[in-house]
């Protein structure tokens, strides 16, 4: 399995990340975000126009992206540049991968469709940096726990 299958492979698994943007006075926001892997530099996530994240992103189109495993004790970390999504084909590849994830919980509703924020928009999360990091059985000073791309 290559690095970015592995990667990807852990995005599918874990499904959510925690997602923070910071607004026009560099005040950070953080929100608990479900994600879609396209590829290893290209995530999507699905909000609503008037919600704090994506106010952020439009007057500051850059994010930092967090996700853990307590499981297997492994960190995927992200950043980079974020875009509202305008290709038709792609926004409903995206919506439909959300709506498997989605459809798997509990509560099939996303926290998303029960917040009155206007209507939906498709963020394309395009990752500049990460980091995925496998402590789970490492040996302390392994160089084997980092991927980094």
């Amino acid at each position: 399995m290559t690095n970015e299958e592995k990667i990807l492979e852990y995005l599918a698994k874990q499904r959510v990340i925690a997602l923070s943007t910071s607004d026009q006075d560099g005040v950070l926001h953080s929100a608990v975000v479900y994600v879609y892997g396209k590829a290893v530099k290209n995530w999507y996530v699905v909000s609503k126009q008037d919600t704090k994240k994506v106010r952020n992103l439009k007057a500051h189109p850059r994010f930092s992206a967090v996700a853990y495993d307590r499981h297997d004790n492994s960190t995927l970390q992200a950043r980079g540049l974020v875009r509202v999504e305008e290709d038709q084909d792609i926004i409903g590849e995206a919506m439909a991968a959300m709506a498997k994830i989605y459809g798997t919980e509990k509560d099939y509703l996303p926290p998303i469709a029960k917040i009155s924020a206007g209507e939906y928009v498709v963020l394309r999360l395009e990752v500049e940096w990460l980091r995925f990091a496998a402590y789970g059985g490492a040996t302390p000073g392994s160089e084997k726990i980092f991927i980094e791309l």
